[in-house]
């Protein structure tokens, strides 16, 4: 991903490749996800 030449790959790739969220962080951006996007989910 870092050789692809895109401009923010080694951003990417901090945050979201090497850098795993907790389990609170992800239920949170899940719930986040669910919450913006009008979805019928419980």
């Amino acid at each position: 991903m870092e050789a692809s030449g895109y401009p923010q790959a080694e951003e990417f790739v901090k945050e979201n490749v090497l850098a795993v969220p907790t389990a609170t962080e992800a239920t949170e951006f899940l719930e986040r996800l669910i919450n913006t996007s009008g979805s019928d989910l419980p």
